[in-house]
């Protein structure tokens, strides 16, 4: 009976949610990527380089699954599944949301040229507050995105919240660079450019997730009309 009702689901859906599962499901996706990115930092700075490059090959696994996903978001809107503006709204925030993975991909990168006993040396405690608050950005998008077609409300608190975590990680961001100047100037651990480059891509991150969030909140405001 189960299998019966899946398959009856499947021939029913409509475009629209056809369009919501993959946008949801490419939210989890490039969640994952930054999830795996953080470990990554997290096991090179409890010293287990094994589980950090396990987490390493996860992080280019979710990116790759992800883009598959937004290209099969674009391929569905390009049959006209939706009207003409909801398929704009929808195409600008999968190409958005997919620089969330992109930005995790390209960090990992250059985890793979910095040493690793440098990773941790440079990055101060501001800066490990900063990589929990950019993996706690993403999770609450995926939350919003989960429900933005069926809890309206809920969906705009949620990108509330991201807007205050920005706030923060932008705050945090600035903190982190100050330190870095200083001990370049003191001379204590000269940082490396490549550290500098890799605290960016938290932010890139963090903004990525608020401009996702402005699509959202686009999409709903329309919807609730």
């Amino acid at each position: 009976m189960n299998f019966l009702r899946k398959i009856i689901s499947k021939i029913w859906s409509s475009p629209e949610e056809k369009i919501a599962n993959l946008t949801v499901n490419h939210a989890k996706l490039c969640y994952q990527t930054v999830e795996a990115f953080t470990k990554v930092i997290k096991e090179y700075c409890e010293g287990s380089a094994e589980k950090a490059e396990e987490h390493l090959m996860q992080v280019y696994s979710y990116e790759e699954e992800a883009d598959g996903v937004r290209r099969k978001i674009i391929r569905e809107l390009a049959r006209g599944a939706l009207p003409p503006l909801s398929r704009e709204d929808f195409v600008r925030l999968a190409e958005r949301m997919d620089l969330i993975a992109d930005w995790a991909k390209e960090a990992a990168r250059l985890l793979l040229v910095i040493p690793h006993e440098n990773i941790c040396r440079e990055l101060t405690n501001e800066c490990m507050e900063l990589v929990i608050l950019t993996e706690k950005s993403v999770k609450v998008l995926y939350d919003a995105v989960s429900i933005m077609m069926t809890d309206f409300k809920k969906s705009l608190q949620l990108i509330h919240k991201i807007e205050s975590i920005e706030e923060k990680g932008d705050e945090l961001y600035i903190k982190c660079l100050s330190r870095l100047e200083r001990k370049e100037k003191e001379c204590i651990g000269v940082p490396d450019l490549l550290i500098e480059k890799l605290i960016e891509s938290f932010e890139n991150i963090l903004d990525a997730c608020e401009e996702v969030g402005d699509l959202i909140k686009i999409i709903v405001i329309r919807a609730l009309r």
